[in-house]
């Protein structure tokens, strides 16, 4: 980065970084790095930017243990930059705040949130608006202490704000449009674009102000504000906003606590939408208000008359429901003190965890349930008594239930119910945690299938982070490890398709011709996986879903040889077929498996392809068994266990 600090160029390639898609260690690993490229010039107002920076980017990650050391560092420096009562030390305090709430602890985050309010006084000249959005931050953190008279209260102030704001705006551009020729106001001119900013916060403030509403079941004055909401999108064209569909998503809830839930379903399929065109189908936003359709549609269709379209729900979606449902009220009413404890999910073994489920799978270990994980202290405090009264809730939900349980279902293998965060991981792993960084041999000792059950499904809430925590142990497999895999994989995939489809093909024996494909196909599985890096891919799971779990990495952007799952499925039918149907004699054994090796060879030519790009070698030759000294070129480590060579 040179001797000075250039922020500018620090938070354009950090931009880069996101828009690609980088992994997680690689954009912490530039954190890091730049952090220490602006001590080392000296430079501490780029040292806070890349502290903020920090701030944000481990609060998206759910790592609240890094943001324990990181926020007070970023606090004492902005403390000793004396930028109190500076946009900057509004900006800082805010962060921290945000830090704070994200992780769980909400009396410092309340902390900082008034903190930041006073300090915003003291600026000359006040934005209204930040001053409005820190009413709302408010606001939502009194919500998360269901203290909802104090959000309200906050909203309002934030609402009043804004409405003040919106008059004044109003008549400045009334004024501008009198001086003008035209007498009108243009879409196009900034006052105008000014003005719809403002009334997309004016509009957030009146949803979130249903909702609290909602909160205290004042349905009628959250219906005003929500249709106010929507009104406000729609009179000034403002639907393309991304807000839009918070609105319309509210709208929703407000019919359905209504009752009527056909208005309900079609403004939450409208949210549903827009939600997906802007997040992705991956966002908990998305997976949330999927979840309050699929309730919408279950009323619906019990409503004499009802019709709601036919959705086939997961596993994931049927747990998160249930968890809304009836979870959350058990852990509020009953365990109110611990409420900021407890992380709920549905993770492990089951395709419902993984997301494959179907029809089929609904004949074993498919029915309402979620898992409710707490730290060892916490488990052996109330775990006993959060399990019975887990028990007592309703074993039959939106048709389906009660579970019919496999005989391995049972017991330290239960799919549903309370459990130690430790005890949970070693059930499916054998260990209590992730290894450390640099316990290689245990590391090895992991398969990926065991290591897929252990990071897949979804975490419905977690304000601790310990949970998320640990599962995130599992993905950061070190990078040595990663590239002895790759070494071993690629070992594997040269030894069965490359050297013995052939040598068995020539003696006739096409039982091994079909088995020789069959390792070939999981070698590559595994390196696909491996080359994506299973921070950001995942680990491929058991066989089962092999090819399933393909076909979903290969439709994510960002992900490299997102060819080659279509070739290996080709390579099995084509295996296959072979393997039934031929006769094939020694002399006519090469023709005969000329449309198995084509295919091995394209995607051996396209690993190594990606190698290079990588930077994991340097050498162009095609047979894979040549390529793993320049692989294993690259692990740091002594360790022995790490090379096969």
């Amino acid at each position: 980065m040179g001797e000075t600090f250039n922020v500018n160029e620090f938070l354009e390639h950090l931009d880069k970084e996101f828009a690609r898609k980088a992994d997680s260690a690689e954009i912490a690993s530039y954190l890091d790095a730049s952090l220490a490229a602006a001590r080392q010039s000296h430079d501490q107002g780029g040292e806070l930017t890349v502290l903020n920076e920090m701030i944000g980017f481990n609060r998206s990650r759910a790592l609240h243990d890094a943001n324990a050391s990181v926020i007070p560092t970023a606090l004492k420096l902005a403390e000793s930059l004396n930028i109190a009562g500076t946009p900057a030390g509004v900006a800082t305090l805010i962060n921290a705040a945000t830090g704070y709430r994200a992780a769980g602890d909400l009396p410092h985050a309340e902390s900082m949130y008034r903190k930041a309010l006073a300090e915003n006084t003291r600026l000359k000249q006040p934005n209204i608006r930040e001053t409005a959005a820190l009413h709302n931050n408010l606001s939502m953190l009194y919500s998360d202490m269901h203290e909802f008279s104090k959000a309200e209260t906050e909203l309002e102030t934030a609402l009043q704000l804004l409405t003040d704001m919106q008059s004044s705006e109003s008549v400045s551009i009334n004024r501008k449009n009198a001086d003008s020729d035209l007498h009108i106001a243009k879409k196009g001119t900034r006052e105008q674009k000014e003005m719809d900013s403002l009334n997309v916060d004016l509009a957030s403030t009146h949803t979130n102000l249903a909702l609290v509403l909602l909160a205290q079941d004042r349905v009628d004055d959250a219906s005003t504000h929500s249709l106010k909401a929507l009104s406000i999108y729609e009179l000034g064209n403002l639907t393309d906003r991304a807000h839009y569909a918070s609105a319309l998503a509210c709208q929703g809830q407000v019919f359905f606590r209504q009752g009527h839930y056909a208005r309900s379903v079609e403004h939450y399929h409208h949210a549903l939408d827009l939600i997906e065109t802007r997040f992705g189908k991956t966002s908990d936003y998305y997976k949330t208000t999927k979840s309050n359709l699929i309730q919408a549609q279950a009323k619906l269709e019990h409503t004499p008359g009802g019709n709601a379209p036919q959705h086939r729900i997961t596993g994931l979606e049927l747990s998160r429901a249930y968890w809304e449902e009836f979870g959350k009220s058990l852990i509020h009413d009953r365990f109110a003190d611990y409420e900021s404890h407890i992380a709920v999910g549905l993770v492990g073994h089951g395709s419902q965890c993984f997301g494959f489920d179907d029809e089929l799978s609904e004949d074993h270990d498919f029915a309402p349930g979620f898992c409710v994980w707490l730290t060892q202290k916490d488990y052996a405090q109330f775990g006993a008594s959060l399990q019975n009264e887990y028990d007592r809730l309703p074993k039959s939900f939106m048709g389906f239930g009660p579970d019919t349980t496999s005989v391995r279902a049972h017991g330290m293998n239960k799919r549903y119910g309370i459990f130690s965060i430790g005890d949970f991981f070693e059930s499916i792993t054998g260990l209590p945690e992730a290894p450390g960084q640099d316990e290689f041999p245990l590391w090895l000792s992991l398969s990926e299938a065991t290591l897929a059950t252990a990071t897949n499904g979804e975490v419905f809430a977690d304000p601790l982070g310990a949970f998320s925590k640990t599962r995130q142990g599992f993905t950061f497999m070190p990078d040595d490890v990663r590239l002895s895999l790759i070494s071993r994989r690629l070992g594997m995939m040269a030894q069965t398709g490359q050297y013995n489809v052939e040598r068995m093909a020539r003696r006739n024996d096409w039982p091994a011709v079909w088995l020789s494909v069959c390792e070939f196909v999981k070698a590559c599985s595994s390196c696909i996986f491996l080359v994506n890096n299973p921070v950001s891919a995942g680990y491929v799971p058991y066989y089962k879903w092999n090819f399933a779990a393909l076909r979903r990495l290969a439709a994510r952007m960002g992900m490299v040889l997102r060819d080659v799952p279509a070739q290996l499925e080709q390579l099995i039918a084509a295996s296959s077929k072979l393997s039934a149907h031929t006769t094939a004699s020694q002399l006519s054994a090469g023709r005969a498996i000329e449309p198995l090796t084509s295919i091995i060879d394209s995607i051996c030519r396209e690993v190594v392809t990606e190698l290079r790009r990588q930077g994991l070698t340097t050498s162009s030759e095609t047979f894979l068994e040549w390529q793993r000294p320049f692989i294993e070129a690259n692990i740091t480590s002594r360790e022995t266990c790490l090379r096969s060579l």
